[in-house]
């Protein structure tokens, strides 16, 4: 290829800011698998196995049994396999396909892409519920204190939670890159494309009303934490560890802030910039971005998911089935499963608060998709509110996945047909119903209901039930009759 063929096809990186964000972006990533595991390409830790293994196999050969040392030396295999993967996924570097402009590929991509376009007049729904996470942190008291104030000076909580580094763009450009392409890196048309689609979409506002309230909410908590750091509860004090703050740093942060913090329309400001302890500083500033990052508007990191939803085999085939639900993975690890493990007061009311946040959600789709309100049993309300609560992840969306096959309904999960249902069509008895219209078109018996159930089974005609929502405006409710 050519430079200007390679260029076209967005292979070829022409631009200096371009190589010094990518240059950035690999030593963040190896940095961070020096952090996590004490070097960068896991050489030792590989070693550190197979000497295990060695003695293991040395036994399994002098016993003279064949199939122990068969299984042995299959699982080593797997285990020094899995250690490539992790020092692959930390690096994004993993499912990165061999032939990156292959057909297959493309296509899987532009399929990929048509479903996270097709999200976005509604894609700030599912995003709503970050504004109760940190309710889960702290408890519905907590939240609640905050809330008023809050959306009385949310520019100035905005500006501090900006100060600290907790900057909306890259966590909504980041999602959506997220949803789109799995671990492939974009290039700066396709990132300047998505966060474009992150605006539009409402994403941006909605990250940023989460970031700001979970910012302000974990530092008026975090201070009366500081103010009484001799007398904590062991459940306080690991809160605070969590996040990386000792007893210490508590006391040296208190300190800074007493001395230079101030309230400005009503928003506690740290005024970090005017401290002069760096070190706390610098412990404050980590702890803060890793706990609205980690714990509360977050995006699904290395580990959260299986590795299969990353693997580029089949056209990238994993990506689509986890486009999605790698996000219920991440809130299934940070939010469900953490929780669960502290099943403290505060996790509980903040789980109340996501669920009825999480019936809003789903009460709006199903209005959306122009589904009457009010008529709905007792049951699928609640199973749809505590799914689309999130904070119980894959487990909270079991449920209402089993009710609506059971039932025939629905999950309050859904905006839009699902994305083999768009590319192929209807299947089951959907499919049947509309081959018994065609025939009785066909053969002159055939009614207007016939013409428009086969209208809405032709691949992507019904997306976001366009169809469905066209007659209800024509006919109204009867035509449901």
């Amino acid at each position: 290829f050519s430079d200007n063929e390679l260029s076209r096809l967005g292979l070829l990186v022409d631009d200096a800011r371009d190589v010094m964000h990518t240059t950035s972006r690999e030593m963040r990533r190896e940095q961070a698998l020096q952090d996590t595991y004490g070097e960068r390409t896991l050489t030792g830790v590989k070693q550190g196995i197979e000497q295990e293994y060695e003695k293991l196999l040395q036994a399994a050969e002098e016993a003279g049994d064949a199939k122990k040392l068969a299984r042995l030396e299959k699982n080593l295999g797997k285990d020094l396999k899995y250690v490539d993967t992790v020092r692959d996924m930390f690096l994004g570097t993993y499912g990165i396909p061999k032939d990156g402009v292959g057909v297959g590929i493309n296509f899987s991509r532009y399929l990929r892409l048509f479903n996270t376009i097709t999200l976005l007049p509604v894609s700030w729904l599912g995003n709503l519920t970050d504004i109760g996470a940190p309710a889960l942190r702290f408890g519905v008291a907590e939240w609640a204190r905050n809330i008023a104030p809050f959306v009385k000076a949310f520019s100035q909580n905005k500006k501090i939670a900006n100060e600290l580094g907790i900057a909306v763009e890259s966590v909504t450009g980041q999602r959506a890159k997220l949803i789109m392409e799995g671990a492939s890196d974009l290039n700066k048309t396709q990132q300047q494309g998505l966060n474009l689609w992150a605006k539009l979409s409402g994403m941006n506002l909605v990250t940023d009303v989460g970031q700001a309230l979970g910012t302000r909410i974990t530092i008026n908590a975090w201070r009366k934490m500081f103010k009484n750091i001799d007398n904590l509860k062991p459940k306080d004090i690991s809160r605070l560890a969590e996040a990386g703050i000792d007893k210490v740093s508590a006391m040296r942060i208190n300190q800074q802030m007493d001395a230079h913090g101030k309230t400005t329309k009503g928003a506690f400001d740290p005024n970090v910039q005017a401290w002069d302890d760096d070190g706390a500083r610098n412990i404050f500033e980590n702890a803060i971005r890793n706990e609205i990052r980690s714990r509360q508007v977050f995006e699904p990191a290395p580990g959260d998911t299986p590795f299969i939803f990353e693997k580029a085999d089949l056209y990238e085939s994993g990506k689509m089935l986890g486009q999605f639900v790698k996000f219920m993975y991440g809130a299934q690890a940070r939010w469900g499963m953490l929780g669960l493990q502290r099943a403290d007061a505060e996790f509980l009311t903040g789980f109340f608060l996501m669920t009825s946040l999480g019936g809003l959600v789903a009460t709006s789709k199903d209005y959306l998709r122009g589904k009457a309100i009010g008529e709905e049993e007792a049951l699928p309300i609640i199973l749809n509110s505590v799914d689309r609560g999130g904070v119980l992840g894959l487990i909270g969306m079991m449920p209402p996945a089993v009710h609506a096959v059971v039932t025939g309904e629905r999950s309050g999960r859904y905006i839009m047909k699902e994305p083999w249902a768009l590319a192929i069509g209807p299947t089951g008895e959907p499919a049947w119903r509309a081959i018994q219209s065609v025939a009785k078109l066909a053969t002159g018996n055939g009614t207007e209901n016939d013409a428009w159930r086969v209208i809405k089974s032709m691949p992507f005609i019904n997306t976001m039930y366009a169809m469905d929502l066209l007659r209800l405006a024509q006919e109204g409710e009867g035509y449901r009759e």
